[in-house]
């Protein structure tokens, strides 16, 4: 929503959030919570994933650019 305010020349509006570490809010909760940053690092979270016993949250962490540089095909550009 924030880049599409700013490609739409809207006001950045209501969107300034923190980061979530769901990981961290996974094991507040008993769960298994894994951090990742890099598709290697997804992809070892989850075959980790798969062998435990419990629920395991993975928080995947992506580059916003690269996720950003798709809006272009959804509006038009």
């Amino acid at each position: 929503m924030k880049y599409r305010q700013g490609f739409r020349k809207y006001p950045d509006y209501g969107l300034d959030l923190t980061m979530v570490d769901f990981a961290s809010a996974a094991k507040s909760c008993g769960l298994k919570g894994i951090t990742t940053n890099t598709p290697e690092s997804f992809k070892n979270a989850l075959i980790e994933s798969f062998k435990e016993d419990t629920t395991t949250i993975i928080d995947a962490r992506i580059d916003p650019k690269i996720y950003q540089d798709s809006f272009g095909l959804t509006l038009g550009d």
